[in-house]
């Protein structure tokens, strides 16, 4: 072997060692576990999230490639692995036969490096606001800008201060709300439901940004001594910044990632907003992840724990969850191998429990068997 070799062969061995925390696992979660997940029979909600990624799937050749848990796999694995489960949700005839029949079809595996994750929640919010600039409703929401569809993300745009500052997007208000951290929280969760003062909802998706990365503002908050570690959740940035209007604009501005959008009316059978997939999102069982890292529209299994609340002023206590997800949307907060982020819907609850859940987690990914098993 020569030198060169030699050494090509020593960083290889080296890296392959490092690495080795890397490998996927394939284990079955614990019979704790299982038994929360199969303790009431599938419902409509399911149904409804695997029919956005089958939809997502159908749409692609057949051929296109992913990576689930170190393997490749065609979209058209995907449908078949998808159907395969839709067929056991519908046909399963209560919660021990549906268990027996996922176990019999269906072995479980985990992406590598992705053992010990933070599972977070987000929301789509209902503010109050006017299609008209008139007191309170002072604060703009844009629509993306001419030259930002012509650069088609090539280059960044104006960052959130510049925008804001200077009015470079002035002409594309879309619609004005009463609070600027309204708006800055409507940007962080991507898509929002307005109330305008006749009562109508006009639903706000998002439709770009300005190439800018996302940059925690609670982080920033931590970092200047203004919360304390174990206190860095959205009502304690609410209420800190509240209590510190001076200080709102400087917070704000800096995160410089700024999110524009599209509006529609909303109609009596409004969808839910769309994922990355341009699928609609299921409350509960869709989730964000890094797409680089996870097979876009998987289906997987979530374990972590969800807050339930004895009443509204009260502290939450923590249940274990364990459910079906989809891997359906990503997010700018939503980056490597350690983060989820649950879609929770809209409304009081899922307002509260996104701006506390940070709890820690496990995401296993579901692998059809080549030959059914007794699901023992």
């Amino acid at each position: 072997m020569s030198g060169k070799n030699f050494y090509l062969f020593v960083l290889l061995f080296i890296c392959i060692i490092i690495s080795g925390c890397c490998r996927h696992i394939n284990e079955t979660p614990s019979s704790a576990e299982l038994n929360i997940l199969f303790a009431d029979p599938p419902g409509a909600p399911l149904l409804k999230a695997v029919n956005s990624s089958l939809a997502y799937y159908r749409s692609l050749p057949a051929k296109q490639r992913f990576t689930l848990c170190g393997d490749d796999v065609f979209a058209a694995e995907q449908i078949e692995t998808l159907e395969l489960f839709q067929d056991i949700v519908v046909q399963a005839k209560n919660a021990d036969d549906f268990r027996h029949r996922i176990m019999a079809r269906f072995s479980f595996c985990r992406e590598p490096c992705s053992e010990e994750m933070l599972i977070t929640g987000y929301y789509e919010p209902v503010f109050s606001g006017s299609l008209e600039k008139k007191a309170p409703y002072l604060y703009p929401l844009y629509s993306l800008p001419t030259e930002l569809k012509e650069a088609n993300g090539d280059r960044p745009y104006w960052t959130r201060a510049e925008i804001e500052t200077n009015h470079y997007s002035a002409g594309n208000e879309l619609i004005y709300l009463a609070d600027p951290l309204d708006a800055f929280l409507l940007h962080v969760q991507g898509s929002g439901r307005i109330r305008l003062p006749d009562g109508s909802i006009r639903l706000l998706r998002y439709a770009g940004n300005n190439g800018h990365p996302y940059r925690s503002i609670g982080k920033f908050l931590l970092e200047q001594g203004k919360l304390a570690e174990d206190n860095v959740d959205l009502p304690a940035i609410k209420t800190y910044l509240r209590n510190h209007p001076e200080e709102l604009t400087e917070v704000l501005h800096h995160n410089e990632r700024f999110i524009f959008f599209r509006m529609m009316k909303k109609e009596a059978s409004d969808p839910q907003p769309p994922g990355s997939m341009g699928q609609p999102l299921t409350p509960g069982y869709s989730i964000a992840l890094d797409q680089d890292y996870f097979a876009t529209g998987a289906l997987g299994l979530l374990i972590t724990e969800q807050p339930v609340f004895a009443q509204k002023s009260a502290k939450p206590k923590w249940q274990p969850l364990c459910r079906f997800v989809f891997n359906q949307d990503s997010g700018s907060a939503i980056k490597g191998r350690n983060r989820a982020d649950m879609f929770l819907g809209s409304g009081p609850y899922a307002e509260i429990t996104a701006g506390i859940m940070k709890q820690p987690g496990k995401l296993y990914f579901l692998i059809r068997r080549k030959h059914e098993t007794t699901g023992d």
